[in-house]
Parts: structure tokens; sequence; C-alpha cells
């Protein structure tokens, strides 16, 4: 696939306030670039998880669970989209055109006990998650740890797959295990 045409601009919906007033807005921001480890993927659709909603209205904060200042108030982790860009050492991983999907568990250290025994990485106490110390998919272009996001094939509808980042994924760990 030959280079493909990214905007410097993107709408994202950016969490305005805080608590139970707290809304969203469509914003003009720039389109991130990939750095090392990261793809960019345009995101063809997204869900609305009652997660993110709890994150946007600070359910949460209680348990010590709250939206990073790095997420930049952008929620969503159930995203699908093609990659659009590729950043360095993904290029074995990742073509132009491919498709991804984009869920909670953005990156996790890959170093830590629970990373290393190969059954237990969603306890890292590292984690990097969509929407919530990172900026989620509630955009137009999502950066993406090109390690850890979800190759999409070819006959699954993104509407499909979107989901599939967040239920699908807790119930295939609870199979896991």
């Amino acid at each position: 696939m030959t280079a493909i045409e990214i905007p410097k601009l993107q709408r994202a919906a950016i969490r305005q306030g805080h608590g139970d007033s707290a809304t969203v807005a469509v914003q003009q921001i720039e389109v991130p670039k990939p750095g090392p480890g990261q793809i960019l993927v345009k995101i063809a659709w997204t869900g609305l998880c009652a997660s993110d909603v709890s994150l946007l209205h600070d359910e949460w904060e209680h348990s010590g669970i709250a939206m990073m200042p790095q997420a930049h108030g952008i929620a969503g982790h159930e995203g699908a989209g093609t990659v659009v860009a590729i950043g360095d050492g993904m290029h074995d991983l990742w073509k132009l055109g491919d498709r991804a999907g984009i869920k909670w568990i953005a990156s996790t250290c890959a170093a830590c006990e629970f990373c290393l025994n190969g059954v237990d990485e969603v306890h890292c106490v590292n984690q990097i998650n969509s929407g919530c110390s990172a900026p989620g998919t509630f955009q137009e272009y999502c950066l993406a740890d090109g390690r850890y996001s979800s190759k999409l094939p070819d006959g699954v509808k993104d509407e499909e797959a979107g989901p599939i980042m967040c239920g699908g994924v807790t119930a295939y760990s609870a199979c896991k295990r």
C-alpha cells in the first residue's frame, strides 16, 4: 500500500469539567505521529462502554482510578480502524492498511513478574490504559502500542470488532484462566 495522507488536525471528543456534570465536546486537536513501537490507527468505529462513562464522570476516583492528565480528556477503548502510519520497530508486525483493534490495556511493561509469567499481564502495575492513562479511541486518529494492538482479520466488521476489544477480551481472559 502506498503512503496514506494524514491531516495535521483531527476531531476528538474531549471531556469538559469533572464529576457528574462532566460533558464532552468535539474539538480540533493535532494528529499525533507514531514513535518507536507505535502505530497510528484511523478509527473507523468505537464503542461507548460503561467504563468510559465512569471515567468521564470520575465515578471510580474513590478507588484510585481516574482519567489521568496524559489521556488529554479522550476516553474510549473499543476502537477498530486502519493502520495509517508505523513507528520504528513495528514494520515487521504491521503494514499500512492493516486493520487494528485498540483495547482497554493499551500496553504493559513486559518486565514485571506479572508480565513475565505469561498469564497475568492484566495485573501489570505499569500498564497503560486507553482512555485512562493514554488518549483513547474517541478521536479520528489514535496512537497505539504496536505490540499490544490486535490485528483484525478480514471478514470481521469494525462494528463487530470494537466491542470484542472490551467485553470479548474480558471473556477471553476468563477462559484463559
